[in-house]
């Protein structure tokens, strides 16, 4: 999959999950630059989002959905996840470049 197609994915899911698609695709480039294969922190971050296990199992009960950590670097599971996991449980936090793209998804003071 391209990074043209990647970004079109994450855009498409961040409008339906209500996250600012400009903040989405700044966490991707800066977690895996839009790699679907990356590893990280010694191979235990996996994926478009970089994923740790705990993590994603964490945030997959709460979807109610397959915990299986292979669905970590399968780009619509990952995202839907990630997403999911902002829009619904406020854990923008979570990625450790999240301080680099907040200006992104707040909202400026008239």
């Amino acid at each position: 999959m391209t990074a043209t197609a990647l970004a079109a994915l994450i855009t498409f899911h961040a409008l339906l999950a209500g996250v600012p698609h400009e903040y989405a695709l700044c966490i991707v480039e800066h977690e895996s630059k839009f790699d679907i294969v990356a590893r990280g922190d010694g191979g235990k971050a996996v994926g478009l989002w970089q994923w740790h296990e705990p993590s994603w199992k964490h945030v997959r009960e709460k979807m109610g959905a397959d915990t299986s950590p292979a669905l970590r670097a399968d780009p619509v599971e990952s995202t839907r996840t990630a997403l999911f996991a902002m829009s619904e449980l406020g854990l923008y936090r979570w990625w450790s470049t999240d301080a680099g793209c907040r200006h992104l998804r707040e909202k400026e003071e008239p």
